[in-house]
């Protein structure tokens, strides 16, 4: 038995069990003898379930952080079931962190306190190769750069659970002022099933005032008790934790304590995140702007919704500043003026204002053109202050110019001066083609209010926000730096509590002064910074994704509020497949039939074997529809994009393109959890077909082999070729630090590696 625990590495010996099991953080590992799985010829495609020797599953998972100054202390408490009808007998391994120490551990185990030993990178490399060779099965190799903490584990009851708690401290590094607190999470697709009752709290103090707090893997809560301290939490039910938890704070006293991230991915692609954010606190006093709030008072209005858009105007007039001017339009079948022009802000003009929303009655059409133009010639010169027009309506202009492109273009000469437009729908008949268009060409944004809403939040909590412009007229120059696709366009405006988040790509890594221009509190001011745009470092493998979510989102936003071109189209195909991302036009269901599949090839198919759908979603009974034939594309597709609410792309008007429209501006604004969703609920719900691992995305191809999007169509000619668990693939492993998390996709895959392919397969 000795000798065989040692053969092991002392991991674990099971008795009689049939399986073995990463578990959350840690994984329990059984001899290759016990558990037989044969490979059948050709082999399957991968199961989502991939490995049957890990049943164990993951009832509970909460992880409490207090990170002080750039010292975090975590505590993981977390819960396994055995639902096996024998008890187990095993070694739990934690892959530590960087540089972490524990300082605790904890486990249920009939009221006895079990050590643990920590082992350092190498000796941990040393474990986690010999399971790779042992099990065939690479899954471990991404984390051999990683230490690891080892303890005994047993018994795990049949049928039962094991508690383990385990404390760990570490020492982040902080990099002009930019931290990441990174969360060893991804272990969970190891377990069997999903994990259940999730929690991760993490309370965070500085020495200096928090900037942005920015979780870019998970959909966290953020709360700001003070300017040096945050408290972030992650809840879920359920959950798929095949992904780190990543959390990045930056602080600083200047004016706008930008921070970068940087990564380079395949071949010679460079990506940049750039956030800039200005002191969570409001200047006082704030800096004047110009208001003009028009609203509709048609007909359609009558009732609930006059009522609560008096509330929400009133609300708007009750906040203005000392200093601030303004003015209401309130249009029909013609528009009126509380006053020819913006008036100051004082007690007696918003008192008397008050008396004129309160006797504003909805009646007659929607002449939206005279409204804008009575809006527009409301301002003076702008005199540096920041000035907008706030528009309210629930219908489609029935008078005057009604088509969105005569009423942009009309706006577009009577505002050279740059007014923002912000525009609130309400009620689900509004054209959103005409007011997305509005706000997209004048920097502004749309807002919709469904039934059930209520206009008087919403248009409150846009107010609270705007109240406060802190940064306008934003641009920034990046100098010598080359830099391409740089995304949003244009750069919106910061209000207290916001923060820019600016993507985009480079060439030339090093240090580079960038400027960033504007009116700051309202006075023009250049902020000069030297930033390190360079690609060593921390990897940010989401940086190229989330850069092609954005430049797809604006991409969709053109085609919707314009029209499609062939050019657009082929651009949103190319980057969906590449960086893997769902879109109106592509599916990522692979069309194959499964009686005709053939042994595996012995060369390597380029991503264009792969014969994915590409379609353009539109409905035969949309008056709107993309383009003639669109109505062909249906089943799965059709299914595809109504789950992602895309049917409403050229619709003008009603829910679905309420929805559309409020897709495209998460995806704009970085917002992927409908993608993520999908990919999980539908491509890889039954099997494997795409994965996204180290900032690059593979798909299953007819060979029965794993491929890097990346490798397109370029020639296969001396691709470097490596049999798994071969000493060449291990030594590939030493030589390419991070290569191991490209490896532990699969045993057969082909990925483009500092410019070079290489070719995994078996013996």
């Amino acid at each position: 038995m000795h000798c065989r625990l040692a053969l092991a590495l002392a991991l674990v010996v099971l008795s009689l069990a049939p399986g073995a099991s990463l578990l959350a953080d840690g994984f329990i590992y059984i001899e290759p003898h016990v558990v037989d799985v044969p490979h059948p010829t050709p082999q399957p495609r991968p199961r989502r379930i991939a490995r049957p020797q890990f049943p164990l599953r993951v009832t509970r998972h909460h992880v409490t952080v207090e990170v002080d100054g750039n010292v975090a202390r975590t505590r993981v408490d977390e819960t396994f079931h055995n639902p096996n009808p024998r008890q187990l007998e095993g070694t739990y391994l934690f892959p530590l962190p960087p540089g972490a120490s524990i300082s605790n551990f904890a486990m249920s185990m009939n009221g006895k306190i079990v050590d643990g030993e920590v082992l350092e990178r190498d000796k941990a490399r040393s474990i986690y190769e010999s399971i790779v060779r042992q099990i065939k099965d690479p899954g471990l190799l991404e984390y051999v750069d990683r230490g690891l903490f080892k303890a005994r584990v047993f018994p795990i009851p049949a049928n039962g659970d094991v508690r383990v708690q385990i404390d760990y401290d570490e020492q982040l590094r902080a990099d002009h002022g930019h931290t990441r607190y990174h969360y060893p999470l991804d272990t969970g697709k190891y377990s069997s099933g999903d994990y259940n009752n999730v929690l991760i709290s993490i309370a965070l103090r500085t020495h200096a005032p928090i900037r942005t707090v920015n979780c870019p893997t998970h959909s966290v809560d953020v709360a700001r008790p003070s300017d040096r301290e945050a408290r972030v939490s992650f809840e879920a039910s359920r959950l798929t934790a095949d992904e780190d938890f990543i959390l990045d704070w930056n602080v600083g006293t200047d004016a706008l304590a930008p921070m970068l991230l940087t990564h380079r991915g395949s071949d010679e692609d460079r990506f940049f995140l750039l956030s800039v954010a200005p002191s969570v606190h409001r200047p006082e006093p704030a800096p004047p702007k110009d208001l003009v709030i028009v609203l509709d008072t048609s007909g359609s209005m009558l009732g609930p919704k006059m009522d609560d858009a008096r509330r929400a105007v009133k609300h708007c007039v009750h906040g203005l500043n000392e200093g601030d001017r303004f003015n209401i339009v309130d249009f029909s079948s013609e528009a009126r003026k509380f006053r020819d022009g913006v008036v100051e802000a004082t007690p007696e003009n918003r008192a008397s204002a008050v008396t004129y929303i309160d006797g504003l009655k909805a009646r007659g059409g929607t002449h939206v053109e005279e409204a804008l133009r009575a809006a527009l010639t409301s301002f003076p010169a702008a005199d540096g202050r920041l000035q907008i027009v706030v528009l309210i309506g629930d219908g489609e202009p029935t008078l005057g110019l009604t088509r969105p492109d005569e009423l942009t273009a009309m706006v577009k000469p009577l505002n050279v001066a740059g007014k923002r437009i912000f525009c609130f729908g309400v009620g689900v008949e509004v054209d959103t083609l005409l007011l997305d268009r509005l706000a997209s060409e004048n920097r502004g944004t749309t807002e919709y209010v469904l039934p059930g809403e209520q206009l008087e939040i919403k248009l409150s909590n846009f107010y609270d926000k705007i109240d406060h412009p802190v940064l306008t007229n934003v641009a920034i120059d990046f100098r010598g730096l080359a830099t391409s696709d740089v995304y949003p366009k244009p750069l919106p405006d910061l209000f207290s509590g916001d923060e820019l988040v600016v993507l985009g790509r480079f060439r030339d890594p090093g240090r580079h002064t960038v400027l960033i221009r504007g009116t700051y509190l309202g006075k023009e001011q250049v902020l000069e910074y030297s930033l390190d745009f360079t690609d060593e470092g921390p990897r940010n493998d989401f940086l190229p994704r989330m850069w092609a979510a954005r430049k797809v989102g604006y991409l969709l936003e053109a085609i919707r509020l314009h029209g499609e071109n062939p050019e657009l189209r082929d651009e949103i195909v190319h980057l969906s497949k590449r960086y893997g991302i769902l879109t109106p036009y592509t599916s990522y269901l692979i069309v194959e039939d499964e009686s005709t599949r053939q042994p595996p090839a012995t060369g390597l198919e380029t991503i264009g074997a792969v014969r994915l759908r590409e379609t353009l979603r539109g409905r035969a009974d949309s008056a709107n529809a993309a383009r003639p034939g669109a109505a062909e594309s249906a089943g799965t597709d059709a299914v595809a994009s109504d789950r992602l609410q895309f049917g409403g792309l050229r619709r003008s008007a009603g829910r679905e393109s309420i929805k559309a429209s409020d897709v495209i501006r998460k995806i704009r604004s970085g917002e992927l959890g409908e993608i993520e969703s999908f990919v999980e609920e539908r491509v890889n719900r039954d099997e494997m077909r795409m994965q996204q691992v180290a900032g690059k995305t593979f798909y299953y191809m007819s060979g029965d082999r794993w491929v890097d999007s990346a490798i397109g169509s370029r020639p296969i000619d001396g691709a470097r070729e490596v049999v798994a668990y071969s000493d060449e693939y291990f030594e590939l492993l030493r030589e390419h630090p991070g290569i191991g998390r490209v490896l532990s996709v699969g045993d057969r895959l082909a990925f483009l590696w500092e410019g070079q392919v290489i070719v995994v397969r078996v013996q």
